[in-house]
């Protein structure tokens, strides 16, 4: 597990936690402190990825977080960086390289992008298959692909922006867990401000969701239920598993699992769930596929 070591010494064998996050808030410091602080970190972290003897580049979607690793590699580099986009043609909602573009021609990076076609889907599922060896998280590993060989034709090392989303909040469950928790414990500011930014549609939608969806007000479960919800519905699981299956299972409970990654955050530390549960349980898999792919 990620944190932990095996020890075995005189034939004894024994697991250790020898690294966890700290979940501990610091009240001391001004905003300024810790936009410093972070600035500092980002990057100090991007400067230690650098050090490379081989041409590298940057995976580059034009979002936040590849576009933040990319301004600072340039920054730090004395020579222009490479960057590498894909997109689709299907339309403006799924192609964002006017805004990887943006970027580049900021930092005066060479730039490359890739389009696959539906014809190149089908061999393909067959070779990630292969490659894998097992079912990893995100559907984006099938574009990340076509984007991953388009690297590997011209650098041998590729920065890119994974783990921002689970560090920054950038996924929709993050919002949706903290605007609840939110409403629990103070209900009418929490209503003032979904009416002031979503309209009346955005409350009435919103307390639909809250209310009407079987909600547990405890944070673990509540949690549970949006990421489970997210991804696939029982209704598909269903679908896609066979009663053998869930026989072969035996005993395993996924909350259960869940509920232990999360034992060292007490009741206070709730709003840190999504965060710590992300980086800890969903990061390493996601970040499996990529490197795999690379």
């Amino acid at each position: 597990m990620p944190g932990y070591i095996l020890v075995v010494e005189n034939s004894h064998v024994e697991v250790k936690k020898y690294w966890d996050l700290e979940l501990k808030p610091d009240y001391k410091h001004e905003e300024q402190y810790f936009i410093d602080k972070l600035e500092y970190l980002l990057r100090d972290s991007v400067k230690i990825t650098l050090r490379s003897d081989v041409p590298l580049g940057c995976h580059l979607s034009g979002g936040l977080d590849s576009s933040t690793v990319c301004c600072l590699a340039s920054s730090i580099l004395n020579h222009p960086i490479k960057t590498f986009t894909g997109a689709f043609s299907e339309g403006s909602k799924y192609d964002e390289t006017n805004y990887a573009k943006c970027v580049a021609s900021y930092v005066n990076a060479e730039y490359f992008e890739i389009y696959p076609e539906v014809e190149d889907f089908g061999e393909l599922l067959r070779k990630l298959t292969w490659y894998l060896d097992e079912p990893v998280v995100g559907p984006g590993v099938v574009p990340q692909y076509f984007v991953s060989k388009l690297v590997s034709e011209n650098v041998k090392v590729v920065l890119g922006g994974q783990g921002g989303d689970e560090i920054f909040a950038g996924y929709l469950r993050h919002l949706q867990f903290s605007y609840e928790m939110e409403m629990l414990e103070h209900p009418c500011r929490s209503l003032f401000s979904i009416t002031r930014f979503g309209g009346l549609k955005g409350l009435t939608l919103f307390s639909a969701l809250f209310f009407l969806n079987g909600t547990s007000f405890e944070p673990r479960n509540r949690y549970f239920q949006i990421i489970s919800e997210s991804f696939i519905t029982k209704r598909e699981l269903n679908k896609l598993f066979t009663e053998k299956f869930y026989k072969e299972l035996g005993e395993y409970d996924c909350f259960k699992s869940f509920c232990e990654t999360l034992e060292n955050i007490d009741r206070k530390n709730y709003k840190y769930i999504p965060f710590y549960c992300d980086i800890k349980n969903y990061l390493p898999g996601y970040s499996k596929s990529k490197i795999e792919q690379a």
